[in-house]
C-alpha cells in the first residue's frame, strides 16, 4: 500500500493525471491498479518492503504486468478480432483517467444538485448516502490537492483529521480489505482479467485493516467521488436511470451547448406530428449558418463485462448503440426538415449539412465501425453503398467529455464535424483533438472551481492551526 501510494502520487497533477509524455518511464496508472488487486487479495507471508535493496522488486512486478498478454488477446492476435479487443481493453482502463477533472467535477455537481418538479436529486442523494454531494466533492478535492501538490506521505493523523471532517462521505468511500476481496471476486475470480477488469478501488479509495486506513491509489479519488457515486445511486433502478436521462442529462447537455455560444440557434427537444401521432425530436437541436447538428443524450454506460472480453456484453453494447444511431439517422435523414423545422432561419436545408451526435455518459469501448455496421443492418442498407457512407459521415458517437471540451473552451464544433465528414476514415474519435481555447476559460466552470477552492483553503487553515500540517507542507 505504501509503495503504491508513492507512485500514484507521482502521476497526479492538480487538474488530473500527467500527460502521455510525462508518464514515460513511470509506472502507468492501470499497472498500479492491477498491482493493487494482487496486493490486496494475496496473503502476507513476510513483511519486506519495496525500498532500499528491494526497490528493484517493485519494478520487476510492474514490468511483468506491463508485458502480460491476456489469453483472449493471445488467441486472437492473428485474426481481425485482435484490434477490436485491444481497443476495448485499452479504452476501458485509459479513457476515464484522461479526463480533465475540473470538468468532471462540474458535471457531477450539476447532476447531484439538479432539482425540478419531476426529480429532486439532492433529496435522493442524501437518502442514499446520508449527506450532501458537497461533502464528497470537498473531501476528494482536498485530498487530491494534498497528494498532488505535496508529493509526501500523508500521516495517519492528517488523514484521519480530514476524514473526521466528513465522516458520512468518508464512510461511504471506505471498505474493509475483506469486503474489497469479496467485491473483486464478484467481478472476476480469474487473475488474468485483473489488468482490464473493473476495480473496487474505483468506488472505494479508502481500505481498512486492523485499525489502519490506507489510500493506495489516490489518483482514483475523483472517480470514486463522481461517476462511481452515480452508478451506486442508480444501480438496479432502471426507472431512476430513465428519469435521470430525461430530466438531468438532457438538461445538462442543453445548458453547456447553449452557454457555449458556438451556435446561432440552440433549441430543446420539440414535439411534432406524423400521421396524427405525436413524436419528439432529438434532445438538442442547433444551427450555425446553414449547418445543423442535433444531439441525443443517452444515459447508459459501457457494461462492466466488456472489460473481461464478454462476447455477449459486446453484442449487447453494439446493438443498443446501433439503435441510438438508427434513431438519429431517421430524424435527420427522413423527418428534418420535412416534418419539422423549429429554426428561425427557414432557408432550404442541404442534407449534406445536417449531422447528429449520440452523446453517452462515457466513451463507448466498442470500435464505432461495428456500431455503424449493425445500424446499417437495422436500416437495411448495404455497407458498400453511398447511403452507408453518408450514415458514417453524418452520425457521430461521443462521450459527454468531448462535448464539454468543445463547449468549455469555445472550440468551433461545426468545423470539427465538417472535417470529420470529409475524413478518409470517419468512423472513430468524433470531436477529439486539440482545443482552441484555454481549458480554464469558461466562466461558469471557473466560478464553480473557485468556490470549491475557497472551502479547501478554509480546511487548510484549520489543519495548519491544529499543528498537523505545517506551512511548508
Amino acid at each position: 500500500m505504501d509503495v503504491l501510494q508513492k507512485h500514484s502520487r507521482e502521476i497526479m497533477t492538480l487538474d488530473g493525471i500527467l500527460n502521455t509524455k510525462e508518464l514515460r518511464g513511470l509506472p502507468l496508472p492501470w499497472h498500479l491498479e492491477t498491482f493493487a488487486l494482487f496486493s490486496i487479495k494475496a496473503a502476507e507471508w513476510k513483511f519486506d518492503d519495496f525500498y532500499g535493496e528491494h526497490v528493484g522488486k517493485f519494478y520487476d512486478i510492474i514490468n511483468c504486468i506491463d508485458k502480460y498478454f491476456h489469453p483472449v488477446l493471445e488467441r486472437c492476435k492473428s485474426t481481425n478480432m485482435f484490434a477490436d479487443n485491444l481497443f476495448l481493453a485499452l479504452s476501458a482502463v485509459q479513457f476515464d483517467i484522461q479526463e480533465f477533472y475540473p470538468y468532471k467535477q462540474y458535471r457531477y455537481n450539476y447532476y447531484f444538485t439538479f432539482c425540478n418538479e419531476k426529480i429532486n436529486m439532492p433529496k435522493l442523494f442524501k437518502e442514499k448516502f446520508g449527506c450532501s454531494y458537497n461533502d464528497f466533492l470537498v473531501l476528494a478535492q482536498f485530498l487530491w490537492v494534498l497528494f498532488a501538490e505535496n508529493k509526501y506521505y500523508l500521516p495517519q493523523a492528517v488523514l484521519k483529521f480530514i476524514l473526521n471532517k466528513f465522516p458520512c462521505a468518508a464512510k461511504q468511500l471506505c471498505i474493509s480489505r475483506e469486503d474489497y476481496i469479496k467485491e473483486l471476486n464478484s467481478i472476476t475470480e480469474d487473475s488474468s482479467d485483473y489488468l482490464y477488469c473493473l476495480r473496487p478501488s474505483y468506488t472505494y479509495p479508502f481500505i481498512t485493516q486492523k485499525n489502519m486506513l490506507f489510500v493506495p491509489l489516490p489518483h482514483l479519488l475523483m472517480r470514486a467521488a463522481t461517476s462511481s457515486l452515480l452508478f451506486r445511486l442508480t444501480e438496479g433502478d432502471n426507472q431512476l436511470t430513465n428519469v435521470l436521462g430525461k430530466e438531468v442529462f438532457e438538461s445538462y447537455l442543453h445548458r453547456i451547448i447553449s452557454n457555449s455560444q458556438l451556435f446561432d440557434e440552440v433549441i430543446v427537444e420539440q414535439k411534432y406530428k406524423y400521421h396524427k401521432t405525436e413524436r419528439r425530436t432529438l434532445d438538442v437541436l442547433t444551427r450555425k449558418g446553414d449547418y445543423y447538428i442535433f444531439f441525443d443524450s443517452k444515459s447508459f454506460t459501457p457494461k462492466r463485462d466488456l472489460r473481461i472480453f464478454s462476447s455477449s456484453a459486446s453484442g449487447d453494447e453494439i446493438r443498443r448503440l446501433a439503435e441510438s444511431c438508427v434513431q438519429a439517422y431517421k430524424h435527420i435523414r427522413y423527418d428534418f426538415p420535412k416534418l419539422y423545422n423549429p429554426f428561425c432561419e427557414m432557408s432550404p436545408v442541404n442534407p449534406d449539412n445536417v449531422f447528429a451526435i449520440v452523446v453517452t455518459r462515457e466513451f463507448p469501448f466498442i470500435r464505432t465501425k461495428h456500431i455503424y455496421d449493425k445500424a446499417a443492418e437495422q436500416i437495411k442498407i448495404d455497407t458498400q453503398s453511398p447511403e452507408y457512407e453518408w450514415l458514417c459521415r453524418h452520425i457521430g458517437i461521443v462521450g459527454i467529455i468531448e462535448i464539454e471540451r468543445c463547449c468549455f473552451t469555445h472550440s468551433d464544433m461545426v468545423s470539427r464535424v465538417i472535417d470529420i465528414s470529409k475524413n478518409d476514415n470517419p468512423y472513430d474519435f468524433w470531436l477529439i483533438g486539440p482545443t482552441e481555447g484555454n481549458y480554464g476559460s469558461d466562466p461558469e466552470v471557473r466560478a464553480f472551481n473557485d468556490k470549491t477552492l475557497d472551502q479547501i483553503l478554509e480546511l487548510t487553515d484549520e489543519l495548519q492551526q491544529s499543528g498537523l500540517l505545517t506551512e511548508g507542507q
